[in-house]
């Protein structure tokens, strides 16, 4: 029997491109022999392939008929590029030396000749639960999209015309992104829309006129009311809301909290952050939250707990306008975080018109906030005197509340309730450890680990090959000719036994023999995002900026100086790896190679580092990838190998592109020279 198999582009694919050749390959099982003089092949109804040859309308340049053993490979590249937007019909008829007849058939579609809608937000029939920036991206890649073009309306009303959007519905951040082949449209409502059933239709054009017209229906059920417009809805960098981590630091009293940056919905708004804490987890959202974090500060530590206790953490982001709150005159936990007030008491009664609130006392409050009056009256005060809030005319009854009267005793609290309502929390026991701060817990369970800086800043001595030890590396590794009197020997002028000190040097003294020098490109994981990281992603085979080289932050890598040697370079051992070549009926001929090899401790390699090999003219070989790494435990937390499972990266890859700096290295050597 003859069978179909390999199509490209496949079966029913769409987003064809119309300059894209046709290939498939006929397959010869069970003995069956093709004859390929009566083969023919219909495209879109005109014969393509007759007897053995190619007609003219067919007859490109890389058109080619082939045999593989039981394979016959067929590339089909058409003199004119295929009708956009249309449907191209592949048929085949083939015989056997049997004269057993075969028919295939299969269809694939062009690409448009109109921009495309490529993704959205809201998707058509998405039930929307939490208010949102809405954002539709447009593409067409044979002729681009006129951004000027895109018009965009919810139900009768127009948000988007002429690149000029509707003031009455989106806020300053609603933009339009040019990118490649295409545009991205964000709107930002200034309220966001009410719970029911809505409609939104969109046109665009591309540079030759082309138009879409489209339509797309949802409906809004938020889980939660919208807030007033003083306090906007909070969305955060990322997708953890609230806490991300909270680690023991290991000196007993003190823990370090991370959070991801909440963002200001407002362009007059401040996003602050407040952190919960309780020795009760189920009741720690039952008063007011301990502590603030200014706008920008993303961790902090907390000092002062005790030791050996559970400890419930938690955080909410608030906005407010930036005029109505300030931490100044709260008073300073740390650097990073501020106290919150403990709640006070009016002393003098109150009238629905007062404008002076006098209380206890307003020790540790704010310069200028936004006060809650015995649970009922949401009023703002733009300053303070030692026993009294001043307010203005026309800041109080905030928030939907009503003036009111207030009598001695009443209640007076800061007024922080305008936050978002996620409810992350995450315990921790602050202990003390044997002096390694190693932030690598979360509630006291391993976490991937991405900061390996404590490691880095491990040191050992190496060989001095001196005094009882020879300076013969075969002798060193041995361990011949140590003295015997004493435990350990002498090493490095010291008596005793250190066994971390002996095991890496030992291993150095391996790797200057044995090894080859290589640079260490470290990958970055944090920092300014690349201008290509937009919303529609990005492949990761498919790295094409060199800015991030794939990456998705600036710079991509840091290139890593390795300060025990002159020539900056870190020292690993190669194994020996099989270099293999694969072919299947479905794909070309792949060559296979992922070496290993090993290095100290120290400098820590991770996971998507770079190693840059040289050759023996000291030109760059291959750059490798490090897919995995396996740390060799010695005693408590010290290792003495790393073992590196590699890749080795195409050279049409970006980062060969990376600008390695010589100039560092020499200058270092010369330093120490």
């Amino acid at each position: 029997m003859i069978i179909l198999a390999g199509q490209s582009p496949s079966p029913s694919e769409t987003m064809v491109l119309p300059t894209e050749d046709i290939y498939f390959s006929l397959i010869e099982k069970n003995g069956s022999i093709l004859n390929l003089g009566k083969t023919k092949i219909i495209i879109n109804g005109a014969l393509a392939f007759d007897g053995g040859i190619f007609t003219t309308e067919f007859d490109g340049n890389e058109s080619d008929v082939n045999r593989i053993e039981d394979n016959i490979n067929f590339l089909i590249d058409p003199i004119e590029p295929l009708k956009l937007g249309s449907v191209v019909s592949i048929k085949i008829q083939t015989f056997d030396l049997d004269d057993k007849i075969y028919n295939f058939e299969y269809v694939f579609k062009i690409i448009p000749n109109h921009p495309i809608l490529i993704e959205s937000s809201p998707k058509s029939l998405e039930k929307i639960a939490y208010p949102q920036i809405m954002h539709f991206s447009f593409e067409d890649v044979i002729s681009d999209v006129n951004s000027s073009s895109i018009k965009i309306m919810l139900e009768n009303n127009v948000l988007l015309e002429s690149g000029s959007f509707n003031d009455e519905f989106c806020t300053s951040k609603s933009d339009i992104i040019k990118v490649l082949d295409g545009a991205i449209v964000r709107i930002d409502f200034k309220n966001f829309l009410k719970n029911g059933s809505y409609k939104i239709r969109y046109f665009a054009e591309n540079s030759i006129g082309g138009s879409l017209f489209g339509e797309l229906n949802f409906t809004v059920n938020l889980v939660e009311a919208t807030l007033p417009d003083l306090f906007p809805q909070i969305v955060y960098e990322g997708g953890v809301r609230g806490l991300e981590r909270v680690a023991n630091l290991g000196i007993g009293d003190s823990v370090l909290l991370k959070w991801h940056k909440p963002f200001s919905r407002s362009y007059k708004g401040s996003a602050f952050f407040a952190v919960y804490q309780s020795e009760d987890r189920l009741g720690i959202f039952d008063s007011l939250p301990k502590y603030i974090a200014n706008p920008g500060i993303l961790n902090g530590n907390i000092n002062g707990l005790r030791s050996g206790t559970l400890y419930a953490f938690a955080g909410r982001a608030f906005e407010v306008y930036a005029e109505s709150f300030t931490t100044d005159g709260m008073n300073p936990l740390n650097s990073d975080f501020y106290v919150v007030p403990e709640p006070t008491t009016i002393t003098s009664n109150i009238g629905t018109s007062d404008l002076v609130i006098n209380v206890d006392s307003t020790d540790g409050y704010p310069e200028y906030g936004i006060l809650l009056l015995n649970k009922t009256e949401v009023v703002r005060y733009i300053s303070k005197i030692p026993n009294a809030f001043i307010l203005e005319s026309g800041f109080r009854g905030l928030s939907g509340t009503t003036p009111s009267i207030f009598v001695p005793g009443d209640s007076v609290e800061i007024f922080l309730s305008c936050q978002d309502k996620n409810s992350n929390i995450i315990t921790v026991i602050p202990t003390a450890s044997d002096g390694y701060a190693i932030d690598r817990q979360l509630n006291e369970i391993g976490t991937l680990v991405t900061d390996y800086s404590d490691e880095d800043r491990k040191f050992f001595q190496g060989f001095d090959f001196c005094g009882y030890h020879r300076a013969l590396p075969q002798k060193t590794l041995q361990g011949i000719d140590d003295c015997p009197s004493y435990l350990g020997g002498e090493f490095n002028g010291f008596r005793g036994f250190n066994l971390f000190d002996r095991m890496v040097s030992r291993e150095e003294v391996l790797l200057d023999q044995t090894g080859e020098p290589v640079i260490l490109l470290k990958r970055i994981w944090d920092g300014i995002t690349c201008s290509c990281a937009n919303l529609r992603g990005q492949h990761p085979k498919l790295k094409s900026c060199n800015s991030c080289f794939g990456t998705t932050f600036s710079g991509g890598y840091d290139q890593f100086l390795y300060k025990r040697r002159i020539d900056g370079r870190v020292m690993v051992k190669f194994g020996d790896t099989v270099e293999d070549l694969k072919l299947s009926q479905q794909s070309h001929m792949q060559v296979e190679y992922e070496p290993s090899c090993w290095t100290l401790p120290a400098p820590a390699v991770r996971d998507r580092d770079l190693i840059v090999r040289f050759d023996y003219t000291n030109d760059i070989e291959y750059i490798y990838e490090v897919l995995d790494v396996t740390k060799e435990k010695l005693v408590f937390r010290h290792f003495t190998r790393q073992r590196l499972r590699l890749k080795r990266l195409d050279k049409t890859d970006i980062v060969y592109t990376y600008p390695i700096d010589y100039s560092l290295i020499r200058s270092y050597g010369e330093l120490l020279v």
